[in-house]
């Protein structure tokens, strides 16, 4: 299923980040730097129109985060 911006309504191209590990996660609980935790991978999606960066869980991602209890 296609991504669609919310702002202009252009078809979402997946995208990258770069930085020190090259991902952003989400979790259900919050986390100390020094303790492990489990994440869900967050892709960011950049729409080519406007610029506008919108971040979402692919389907097993989702179903990680859906499943962290």
């Amino acid at each position: 299923m296609d991504k669609v911006c919310g702002k202009c309504n252009t078809k979402l191209i997946k995208a990258h980040i770069k930085g020190l590990h090259g991902e952003f996660g989400v979790s259900k609980k919050s986390s100390g730097i020094f303790v492990g935790f489990s994440y869900s991978k967050a892709s960011p999606y950049v729409c080519p129109n406007c610029g506008y960066v919108e971040f979402y869980l692919e389907e097993k991602e989702l179903e990680k985060f859906n499943n962290e209890q």
